[in-house]
């Protein structure tokens, strides 16, 4: 797997075409999951058009979107997470994750191996 230096070197295209490989090999591409980290629920997939990872609101709170908000995003056009500017260390809704993180948590969590 990249790091993140690694991937920030690649073209989007590159990127997603990496991301899809994986989860075909993991056996998840083209699912829905969920995953828990540090007390939060997230949602993520893997698809043609895109890889998302979304933070769920907790049961009982009206969400600012379905199905939460995205905390990171892989299209063919560009890569954005949470670690990318502008970027505030104190702000209590950030995953504080970049992608090459959520790629390891869903490899320790789903991988099939």
């Amino acid at each position: 797997m990249f790091s993140e230096d690694e991937l920030e070197k690649l073209p989007a295209t590159l990127v997603l075409a990496h991301i899809q490989k994986l989860f075909k090999k993991w056996g998840i591409y083209d699912r829905k999951l969920t995953l828990r980290h540090e007390g939060e629920e997230y949602a993520f997939s893997c698809r043609d058009e895109a890889f998302v990872v979304y933070r769920l609101m907790p049961e009982g709170c009206t969400p600012p979107g379905p199905p939460g908000w995205p905390v990171c995003l892989v299209t063919a056009e560009g890569v954005i997470d949470e670690c990318s500017p502008p970027y505030h260390d104190q702000d209590y809704f950030a995953s504080h994750l970049g992608l090459a993180d959520w790629l390891a948590i869903i490899q320790q969590d789903y991988a099939d191996f």
